[in-house]
């Protein structure tokens, strides 16, 4: 028995749980995840360095100024989910082109669609009917108000945590670019990243957090709607077939 065990759905009752409900936890997480390959990792690590070195993306994060290869790591991770959503999208028939031009500010901007082209492969690539985000999910789905309630508000939220290591996943990334392995050998080079489907929700599941309010044990500066992420919608449910213009 393994004590404070989480389950995928919160804490196992009593702070423990079996050996048996930890292999059937497992093996539903690996069920419930896709696996972005490395090759398109480093795609969005490309994009993320073009973003970075022409001024598109600040370095700025909480306050405090990043060293550029943090601001390139942290929008490389933030591009994962979106990955994750193409390859279920492509599990279940549909073709899905992602948006990957650069913006020079929140007036040129995507208008929060991360959807770009959408098809069941009938008449090809089309824009989407619905305005679809793919957040990044630890425990919230969290959306910033002016986001919420602005022009980038979306139809459809999806989300998904990223499982990324911190503490040796940009040793593993640069790992590929030492061919000698001399610089960061002690390292096991970077496969791929796991991306876990935490689900989707419409904007009338969020709920109103104002800045300062403690929930969860976490508290915001900014005002916020969300999620929890238990009460997301099931990946299962999810519209694809609404996406697709009338």
């Amino acid at each position: 028995m393994i004590e404070n065990y989480r389950t995928g759905r919160g804490k196992v009752k009593y702070g423990y749980t079996k050996v048996k409900d930890i292999a059937r936890y497992c093996i539903k997480a690996l069920e419930n995840s896709c696996f972005v390959p490395f090759d398109d990792v480093l795609e969005w690590f490309k994009w993320s360095k073009r973003a970075v070195n022409k001024g598109y993306i600040t370095r700025r994060s909480r306050g405090k100024e990043r060293y550029d290869i943090e601001a390139m790591l942290d929008l490389t991770k933030g591009h994962m989910p979106e990955e994750a959503f193409r390859q279920i999208a492509e599990r279940k028939g549909y073709e899905v082109k992602l948006d990957r031009e650069l913006y020079g500010g929140t007036r040129d901007t995507d208008e929060g669609q991360d959807v770009l082209k959408f098809s069941d492969d009938d008449e090809g690539l089309k824009e989407p009917r619905l305005k679809v985000q793919i957040k990044d999910v630890q425990w919230f789905c969290l959306v910033p108000e002016n986001e919420f309630e602005g022009s980038r508000s979306a139809d459809i939220y999806v989300g998904f945590k990223t499982h990324w290591r911190k503490s040796d996943l940009g040793q593993k990334l640069f790992r590929h670019f030492d061919s000698e392995g001399e610089v960061f050998g002690e390292f096991e080079p970077l496969q791929g990243i796991r991306v876990e489907n935490r689900g989707w929700a419409y904007p009338d599941d969020f709920d109103y957090l104002p800045s300062g309010q403690t929930h969860k044990g976490q508290s915001f500066q900014n005002d916020n709607y969300y999620v929890y992420w238990e009460n997301l919608r099931d990946f299962d449910d999810f519209p694809f077939q609404d996406l697709l213009l009338e």
